[in-house]
């Protein structure tokens, strides 16, 4: 007769369900070689491979993707199965090619249950389970690499995958630096898919892109990734164009000057009563784009009372040793935390943060009320430790990964000791163990109503970068003023906006809001004004001004505040001014001027802000 035995340890690792024939009357116990035939013969027919699944956009979605050449796959609550699917091709097509590539995308699940599935008619059994909905067990991973036997192999990632499928997980994030195909080779990306497979034949894996396969290499684009997962509500940053064709772009096989794999960029989903949201690589204007759709998504998560708590990752750092950094993503990521984290609020839930890229483990104390983590020791190469700043709770150059219990309002993170393969590191610990622990607590509703949100605000420059046209800067500084929208360079988007000393005079030269962005104040309103700027050339000393001035309805000028900033190089310097109003029905005029440009000199501005009550 026929039976099925679960063997862990198939090729990779993962837990296959072999065939094996055996004499009805027999009676005797399996013996290692027989189970060592079985699976040479159940690895024989499984023709399909880099098998993985990862969460949809509901609980009750998930995602299946595999290499081969079957493109239907059976699936059930038990080895039964009881459902087919047909399974398409991806719409980004992966650029290391020799596929088919499949994807399906299965509806109407059961969440936190597990289900079987096989591939094709010679698939073996393997399984994955929907979205939690209680407590569960979260791991993360960063900067890998492959076991690839290419130009660089990192032979330890056998044992960490192994490690991680062991602690049973319901949900794995990849933080970026996945295959290293681009500095390893095309090969490094198929062996990636399959390295992952002791986990990813079990556990939702989701990702966040890093710098490695974002970059511009023919042996490595974001197309080999985008093209074998889709972002739970998916979203698309905005240098992300229908013709990027290199770093968070790639080219078409169809048309080259096309872009063939453009969204997926970053996304956000559920687990349990947790909201995580990923965040993209600092490409032009990423992250106040995704401040914009980040901060409405967390208002709403403070409301809903069956999320406890939100937790960001991505790749770059925000705050760490070692640099890597990104002042941007920072300045983003505080704003949130100012606003949704128990240090801003009783009923706080933005507890934490996960970067990755600086290869060490990190736990820092809370910036804003966010608790920041670096896991970047997931195994790529020899991890070195870095000095320890000021608020560093834990640092360690020895291989790690993140384990993350989720139970009630509370969450404990761990850094795991990973395999003893970097000599280097200057760290010693026992694989599997504990190197550092902490428990953060979110906010479940148990401590009684929450108190009103606080007061909110808004920017109220809808042109801050003059992207398609000078719509609210039509106002000159004086006569001898001139503006024009350029290419010449910029701070975000495409465009800035030259402001230019139109005479053959010394003098002043400047633009002014028009019409205003504040067109009717109430008195003693807060507003935070910003710009950056940019000289003409090295050497070439320029003082410019950033003024906010108050205005009556006669035309009189009730209030001003202003900053001023020389410099003489062609770096991009930020001005800011803090204005309280002082009474109501006035206007606000923002003010941009150079006091003493050169004859016909100019300088640049972009990325204006006026932030106020809204």
């Amino acid at each position: 007769m026929l039976r099925r035995l679960r063997v862990p340890g198939l090729m990779t690792g993962c837990l296959v369900a072999v065939l094996l024939a055996t004499t009805a009357g027999l009676g005797h116990a399996v013996t290692v070689a027989e189970v060592t035939g079985a699976v040479a013969s159940a690895a024989a027919i499984e023709p399909n491979g880099e098998i993985h699944s990862s969460f949809g956009d509901a609980p009750d979605e998930m995602w299946l993707y595999w290499r081969g050449p079957d493109s239907v796959v059976s699936f059930g609550p038990d080895l039964g199965y009881g459902s087919t699917a047909q399974a398409v091709a991806p719409t980004a097509t992966p650029v290391d090619t020799s596929g088919p590539f499949w994807q399906v995308e299965l509806t109407g699940l059961t969440p936190n249950t597990t289900y079987h599935y096989a591939i094709g008619n010679s698939g073996v059994d393997h399984t994955f389970r929907s979205a939690p909905t209680g407590d569960f067990v979260w791991d993360d991973i960063g900067d890998t690499g492959t076991t690839y036997r290419g130009g660089c192999n990192t032979p330890w990632m056998s044992q960490v995958w192994q490690q991680i499928a062991a602690e049973q997980p319901a949900l794995v994030t990849h933080g970026g630096d996945i295959s290293y195909a681009n500095s390893c080779g095309k090969p490094a990306v198929h062996q990636f898919w399959e390295d992952i497979a002791p986990v990813a034949t079990q556990a939702a894996m989701q990702f966040a892109w890093g710098n490695h396969e974002a970059g511009s290499s023919q042996a490595d684009s974001l197309g080999n990734y985008k093209g074998r997962f889709n972002m739970p509500h998916a979203q698309t940053v905005p240098s992300d164009t229908p013709t990027t064709v290199s770093g968070v772009g790639c080219p078409s096989p169809a048309d080259p000057t096309k872009n063939g794999c453009r969204g997926d960029d970053w996304g956000y989903f559920t687990a349990g009563h947790v909201l995580f949201v990923a965040y993209p690589e600092p490409w032009t204007g990423a992250y106040p784009d995704w401040l914009s759709k980040v901060d409405p998504l967390m208002a709403q998560a403070e409301a809903d009372p069956n999320i406890f708590m939100i937790v960001t990752y991505g790749h770059r750092p925000a705050y760490g040793n070692g640099g890597g950094g990104d002042l941007d993503l920072r300045a983003a990521i505080d704003t949130l935390g100012d606003k949704y984290s128990p240090a801003a609020r009783p009923d706080g839930k933005y507890l934490l943060n996960v970067a990755h890229h600086v290869h060490s483990g990190q736990a820092l104390t809370a910036r804003h009320g966010v608790v920041h983590l670096v896991d970047g020791a997931g195994g790529t190469d020899i991890v070195t430790t870095a000095s320890a700043a000021a608020g560093t709770l834990f640092i360690s150059g020895h291989f790690s990964h993140l384990r993350t219990t989720f139970s009630g309002d509370r969450l404990t993170y761990s850094f795991i000791c990973g395999p003893d393969s970097s000599p280097a590191s200057g760290n010693t610990c026992t694989a599997g163990s504990v190197m550092f622990s902490q428990t953060l607590t979110g906010y479940d509703g148990s401590g009684g109503p929450p108190p009103p949100p606080p007061p909110t605000t808004k920017d109220y420059i809808t042109n801050p970068s003059f992207e398609t046209d000078k719509v609210g800067w039509t106002g000159l500084y004086n006569a001898q003023s001139k503006t024009v929208r350029t290419l010449v360079d910029k701070r975000d988007g495409q465009y800035s906006l030259k402001i230019v000393r139109n005479v053959n005079t010394v003098g002043p030269a400047g633009v002014v809001s028009k019409p205003s962005w504040v067109a009717t104040t109430t008195a003693a309103a807060h507003f935070d004004a910003g710009v950056w700027v940019r000289g003409q050339k090295v050497g070439q000393s320029q003082a410019v001004v950033l003024q906010i001035d108050e205005v009556n309805p006669a035309g009189t000028i009730v209030g001003t505040k202003s900053t001023t900033l020389t410099f003489s190089d062609v770096a991009w310097h930020q001005l800011t001014v803090p204005y309280t109003t002082v009474g109501a029905n006035n206007h606000l005029d923002f003010v941009v001027y150079s006091p003493t440009l050169k004859a016909n000199a100019w300088f640049l501005a972009d990325l204006a802000s006026l932030v106020g009550p809204s």
